[in-house]
């Protein structure tokens, strides 16, 4: 049986490799907005929202409406759940 990273061990792995490749990220740890994506990374005047899952992992309903009415609105937004996507995203 296949073992899947959690949510926490890929949403830390992602954020030190973003800071070693430059990026400034802040933890979103509350908002009014339920189903906000959990980090926000800037570098270099691009901003990016990311929101961690594990491999098997889904989004919620409040999550799939707050971040297609993100996007509607120009921002990156982006659901990461290996360090594939995310050195695709941060490199």
């Amino acid at each position: 049986m296949k073992q899947f990273q959690r949510e926490s061990a890929i949403e830390r792995k992602c954020k030190l490799f973003a800071q070693q490749k430059g990026w400034f990220q802040v933890k979103i740890e509350k908002t009014s907005v339920r189903g906000f994506p959990d980090r926000l990374f800037i570098r270099a005047g691009k901003t990016v929202y990311v929101e961690f899952k594990s491999e098997v992992g889904l989004l919620s309903d409040a999550q799939i409406r707050v971040i297609a009415q993100m996007r509607e609105h120009g921002a990156d937004v982006y659901i990461i759940s290996s360090m594939v996507e995310a050195n695709a995203i941060f490199s």
